[in-house]
């Protein structure tokens, strides 16, 4: 092969060497191309140290040698654009602690880091990984934790962060990660102004998934409000059961509404915002839906005419008769040829829901807990419909 093949051809077969991978690891493929010539170590270098991951079954000697590695070559350091971390599920060993630390060290030289992916860090140094996050200029961010005791965040905290990221598309953070801050006295988060970047600040944002953590309070609903959040398309949280949430959240649904494709809200407790209807009638196209009956009912949902895949959970007996007779009503519609705004079309493929009003499988002998002849009703209609039922 020609030593002095374009960066661009040569770019191309280390990436089609990487997928014949099956026997020898692509990094040992990589590293033996460094050593051929040059022109080749540039190349081969960019690719090698643009995706880093560090797994949990991986000794601290390996952390330690890429720290060492980065800080003594900065021109590396700068290649490293994503980075996965990750710990073991126990808050108590010493060594997982110090590789924790040597893991903050690495972020620190990797100044272009575009994807960073933490796993398992809640219990470790966290003001020093704030420090460094929140010095970042970071496109995705996804981060979390499985077992540990102490969350990593307060919710204004990572909206903070993310207020300082110019580039960011994409926030997930999951499982133990965020704590509550409806306790905490604190200002409001805003944009830092003076920052290079500022003006499309957030305007990259497509995906904001807090999963799993703590519930977002009025005033973390006020914030996102207030920050140029505007291109959202999909939106994963759960509320805080309080009235005052209505007003901010529905403000963001409204921003939203005409680029949304994914909306999964965890709201199972939730009665105290009440139906908005009217809202969900503007989400044209809504592709993907997980909620409660307490937040939209079964017609309004079967309106969104884009809509693909849902999760429906029932908080009330008499929503069951609801949905039933709203399916009941579409599948008439349809087999007399009166297609109608309200009637669904072929798009909705998957309709998931339950029973929580007296928690899942309240009845041991149903297949579903919406009861015997509920289920029943509902299969049929679908079937007319072409959707596909799982009932629990």
């Amino acid at each position: 092969m020609p030593r002095d093949l374009p960066p661009e051809i040569l770019d191309r077969i280390f990436e089609l060497k990487e997928g014949f991978g099956d026997t020898i690891p692509p990094m040992i493929e990589l590293l033996s191309f460094l050593r051929v010539c040059r022109s080749w170590y540039p190349v081969a270098a960019r690719r090698l140290y643009s995706t880093i991951e560090l797994r949990e079954w991986k000794a601290r000697q390996v952390a330690q040698g890429l720290l060492v590695t980065l800080t003594k070559n900065r021109h590396l350091a700068e290649m490293v654009r994503n980075l996965t971390l990750e710990l073991k599920k126990d808050d108590d060993d010493e060594d997982e602690k110090a590789k924790a630390s040597d893991y903050i060290q690495i972020i620190d030289p990797c100044t272009n880091l575009a994807c960073i992916t933490l796993l398992n860090y809640g219990a470790y140094d966290r003001s020093a990984l704030k420090q460094v996050l929140a010095a970042a200029s970071l496109i995705s961010l996804h981060i979390k934790c499985e077992d540990s005791a102490r969350n990593l965040f307060r919710t204004d905290e990572l909206l903070r962060m993310m207020a300082h990221w110019p580039r960011v598309e994409s926030v997930s953070v999951s499982k133990n990660v965020m704590a509550p801050s409806k306790d905490v006295r604190r200002a409001p988060v805003s944009c830092d102004k003076s920052r290079q970047g500022f003006s499309d600040s957030g305007r990259n944002l497509r995906k904001l998934r807090l999963l799993e953590g703590a519930q977002l309070s009025a005033d973390d609903m006020r914030d996102v409000l207030s920050l140029p959040f505007s291109h959202v398309e999909e939106f994963s949280a759960r509320l805080e059961d309080n009235a005052e949430i209505r007003i901010p959240f529905v403000a963001c649904l409204r921003m939203w509404s005409s680029r949304i494709t994914g909306l999964m809200l965890d709201m199972r407790l939730v009665s105290s915002l009440g139906r908005i209807d009217d809202v969900f009638s503007m989400l044209h196209c809504l592709e993907k839906l997980a909620v409660h009956s307490t937040l939209v009912s079964p017609r309004a949902i079967l309106a969104l005419p884009a809509l693909v895949w849902i999760n429906y959970y029932i908080s009330k007996p008499e929503d069951v008769d609801e949905l039933v007779a709203a399916f009941t009503m579409a599948s008439l519609d349809r087999k007399n040829g009166r297609i109608k705004h309200s009637v669904p079309g072929p798009t909705l493929k998957k309709f998931n829901t339950g029973d929580w009003s007296k928690g899942p499988f309240r009845d041991p002998f149903s297949i579903s807990g919406l009861g015997r002849e509920a289920n029943s009703r509902l299969t049929d209609v679908c079937s007319v419909l072409g959707t596909q039922l799982v009932a629990y």
